[in-house]
């Protein structure tokens, strides 16, 4: 081949410039990562929340641009898991049987999602399943390969869902009492694929266009 277009992980992307290398063929590798969304100090959490639940759960969140984490002010934090909630329930009224439901891709990726989720859960984060209460028993659904719209709540630094992309309808949430610890941790990573500002143009807003 003269050349090789990618899409995929960074750590399968590794592999495949790796054997490229060995035969001298160049490669352009387009690499999902964990992409950020940070809610500022002036932005409405409600409306952020909506905006993030629509992002999130596009195809239940298989898309390499969905936002993996959120990072709102601790003191907004109550109004945004509310706000998030109801902008899932809106989208899903129902879910085991609904057609508007996308199924995981395949039962690898399921379990990998599901495994994330366990980890994370493993040690001491919360998890806030959005389903209706009458469907709750019957999520996680691995027939189906219907994930649950999931919030990740209080997840430690070493669970593993921080350092690996996703690809589910789940989405991590931190608080902030400053909002430079959050442009502080997406600046940290891997560079992500996209990240999302809700609120003004503001200094902070700037400050996150040079840092991140």
């Amino acid at each position: 081949f003269d050349h090789l277009f990618f899409t995929g992980s960074p750590k399968v992307g590794r592999l495949v410039a790796a054997a490229a290398g060995r035969n001298l063929v160049p490669v352009t590798l387009e690499l999902g990562g964990k992409n950020p969304a940070i809610v500022a100090p002036d932005a409405d959490p409600t409306d952020a929340a909506a905006r993030i639940a629509a992002a999130r759960l596009v195809n239940s969140g298989q898309v390499c641009l969905c936002p993996d984490y959120a990072f709102v002010p601790e003191s907004g934090k109550d109004a945004f898991v509310n706000a998030y909630r109801d902008a899932v329930l809106s989208h899903f009224p129902t879910f085991v049987d609904n057609p508007d439901v996308v199924s995981i891709v395949n039962t690898a990726n399921y379990a990998r999602v599901a495994g994330l989720v366990g980890d994370a859960k493993s040690r001491g984060a919360t998890d806030v399943v959005i389903v209706p209460e009458n469907e709750q028993d019957r999520l996680p659904d691995a027939r189906s390969r219907r994930f649950p719209p999931t919030l990740l709540l209080d997840v430690p630094a070493d669970a593993a869902i921080n350092a690996e992309e996703i690809f589910g309808p789940v989405l991590v949430l931190h608080t902030y009492d400053d909002v430079d610890e959050a442009i502080a941790y997406a600046a940290g990573g891997e560079h992500p694929l996209s990240s999302y500002w809700y609120g003004g143009d503001t200094d902070d807003f700037q400050r996150f266009l040079r840092n991140t």
